[in-house]
């Protein structure tokens, strides 16, 4: 039995997004998820008929209060769970976010930490940390 509280949409295959946002020093941008025990670049699940693109847009959003001008998609990754007995597939894409609007800001602080900026390095050292990190990481290497 998993001590992850998972919701509904959580126990339902989906399409889900990382993305990762570097400030002026080459720094990412990261943020302690509760729910889940780790520190990540920012993700979430894409809606059902959403694309990719458009999902990071809403997650970019609604976390950071940004709005994403350019992004460029680095790799994507198939993955099958059971979560509470159930089989869950998740299609998960990682993207750079190039450029953006708005002055980022922690909008879910009941859902992530305070925003810290985490050279390449130390995202590597990171663990755990999220699928989507991971992703994004080995996807920006190649």
């Amino acid at each position: 039995m998993s001590s992850i509280p998972y919701t509904a949409k959580d126990l339902e295959s989906h399409n889900a997004v990382s993305f990762g946002i570097q400030n002026s020093e080459g720094k990412f941008l990261t943020f302690w998820h509760y729910k889940f025990s780790f520190r990540t670049i920012p993700l979430g699940k894409a809606e059902a008929n959403q694309t990719p693109e458009d999902a990071v847009q809403q997650e970019a959003w609604e976390e950071l209060g940004i709005r994403v001008k350019t992004m460029r998609l680095l790799g994507e990754d198939h993955k099958v769970e059971i979560r509470e007995g159930n089989t869950v597939h998740i299609h998960l894409y990682t993207f750079l976010v190039t450029a953006y609007d708005g002055e980022i800001q922690n909008m879910e602080p009941k859902k992530h930490s305070a925003i810290e900026w985490y050279t390449f390095e130390q995202l590597q050292a990171l663990h755990p940390t999220s699928d989507g990190t991971k992703l994004f990481l080995y996807s920006l290497k190649r």
